[in-house]
């Protein structure tokens, strides 16, 4: 295993540096991490370093966990650091960079979990683990919040609310308090989702049950809330309306084979 991390590491451009890097100054970051093609830098590689140290220094105790939001880890550490090595980015948000990184390191790689740098859980005001914990209704708003709620204190079944897209983070803490509560992960789950009836609705839903599997819930039943087949035909022709990109949007055609859409139509 460790052979393996090594050389995952290796692959991903991932040193072992006794500097702090976040201090360095920006020739010697230039030295270490250039030149990219864009930037002085190679900007996802100096990241990936920046995110793997300091997992490494908050483990050895060197420095506390970060107890905040990924984004007070881009303002404290990233943002500063390409500023020093004239690799900050006025045209693109670089914040974005960060999140893929993290999210390869974790669910791409398997190298690491976001508590290990301890990342605040700005969706913990969100759920709520009932006594019937294998009974999950996520929805896709937090503006659904108050009815989930409402739903569970009835009900005492699992909720959850995202405002848009989920994170990897959002599923590694959900499961994490499963865990505090002693649930078996390996019993069988019933998801019930309650999302927007397009593309995005779709792709929120299925990015977060892949995450739960990802993270030890591997026997989960789906059903979704929001379909036509809710509706009568006169409900279905007042609020449908053409997607974005239409037919030439590869998301909305595979939207479609799944079964999306109006008779598949889009």
């Amino acid at each position: 295993m460790i052979t393996e991390q090594r050389q995952a590491l290796r692959r991903l451009g991932i040193r072992p540096y006794d500097k702090t890097i976040r201090n360095q100054p920006g020739a010697w970051l230039k030295a270490e991490f250039g030149p990219g093609t864009h930037y002085p830098v190679v900007v996802s590689v100096l990241i990936r370093n920046l995110i793997w140290q300091a997992k490494g220094r908050i483990e050895s105790g060197k420095r506390p966990p970060i107890e905040k939001l990924i984004r007070s880890f881009w303002y404290s550490d990233v943002k500063p650091t390409l500023e020093r090595a004239d690799s900050l980015s006025s045209e693109f948000d670089q914040y974005e960079v960060v999140i893929d990184q993290l999210a390869h390191l974790v669910r791409g790689e398997d190298l690491m979990r976001y508590k290990d740098l301890g990342f605040g859980d700005a969706s913990r005001e969100y759920r709520k683990i009932g006594s019937e914990s294998e009974v999950i209704l996520i929805a896709e708003k937090e503006g659904d919040w108050p009815i989930l709620r409402e739903i569970h204190e009835t009900t005492v079944v699992t909720i959850l609310a995202f405002g848009g897209q989920p994170s990897n983070l959002t599923a590694e803490y959900f499961v994490d308090d499963l865990r505090e509560r002693d649930v078996n992960l390996q019993k069988n789950f019933y998801l019930f989702s309650v999302t927007d009836y397009d593309p995005a609705g779709w792709i929120v839903r299925d990015a977060f049950i892949s995450d739960l599997n990802f993270y030890g819930l591997s026997r989960i039943e789906h059903t979704p809330l929001v379909s036509p087949k809710q509706l009568t035909e006169e409900e279905i022709e007042q609020n449908k309306y053409r997607l974005p990109g239409g037919a030439g949007s590869k998301i909305n055609r595979k939207w479609a084979k799944k079964g999306g859409g109006i008779d598949r139509e889009f």
